[in-house]
């Protein structure tokens, strides 16, 4: 926990050199509205059961695009919104038992872009930072099997009946923790219409803190790792060149 805090920290204080050496050349750039698809999946370090496994599922995210010029190699890009990070877990021995996790989270995207690639109507960007979320809401639906309507044939095979759920999480303070911490790493591609600004982003997310706390010993810790598409329309509200 240490080395998270320690590495979100470094982060911080990069993005608060970047606004104080750039002074007074600070200003809000782009502002609009974005949204994109994931393909999410849950990380389970030293998983002990082997009979079932993880199957990345889609998701959505919804957002407000602003982009804040910093300097000549620098750009802040903010984008609150609501994101989907979904995951199936699924029998190995029987396919038809799964449950998928629907999980939404309230979250704040904080990137860096610089510039690699200059056209005469696009920039290419490498983009890197962290995204800070808050989980405020999560469902499991599935089919689970009937123990009670389980039979055996004449060939020892056993059969039952599959039981269709569809629940709501309620969230344990001692057990889930609900804010998140990731890093984020991907390419963004720019395209200049006029005044206005059609930005492609491709990413991945990475979560450096489990969704659960240290509540038991030998505890498989739990985390999202989702590849992004996202697609954002602005408008400039501040001429700028690009250099």
């Amino acid at each position: 926990m240490y080395n998270i805090c320690l590495l979100f920290n470094k982060f911080s204080l990069i993005i608060f050199v970047c606004l104080v050496t750039c002074g007074h050349s600070f200003a809000q750039q782009e502002l609009g509205i974005g949204g994109g698809f994931n393909m999410n999946t849950l990380i389970i370090q030293n998983e002990s059961n082997k009979n079932v496994r993880t199957i990345p599922k889609l998701g959505y995210s919804i957002f407000f695009h602003s982009r804040f010029c910093l300097n000549k190699s620098f750009d802040l890009i903010l984008e609150p919104g609501i994101s989907e990070k979904n995951y199936q877990r699924r029998s190995v021995d029987n396919q038809y038992i799964e449950e998928t996790t629907t999980n939404k989270y309230l979250q704040l995207p904080i990137n860096l872009d610089t510039k690699i690639l200059k056209g005469k109507k696009t920039t290419t960007y490498l983009t890197v930072g962290a995204t800070i979320g808050y989980w405020i809401k999560s469902n499991t639906r599935g089919y689970l099997p009937d123990i009670f309507s389980s039979f055996t044939s004449f060939e020892n095979t056993e059969y039952y009946n599959l039981i269709y759920f569809n629940e709501k999480y309620a969230f344990d303070k001692k057990k889930d923790r609900r804010y998140d911490i990731a890093i984020n790493l991907g390419f963004r591609e720019r395209f200049y219409i006029r005044n206005t600004t059609l930005s492609v982003n491709a990413f991945i997310t990475k979560s450096i803190i489990s969704q659960q706390n240290t509540y038991m010993l030998n505890q498989e810790m739990r985390s999202n790792q989702s590849i992004t598409l996202q697609i954002a329309y602005s408008k400039k509200l501040k001429h700028h060149e690009d250099k």
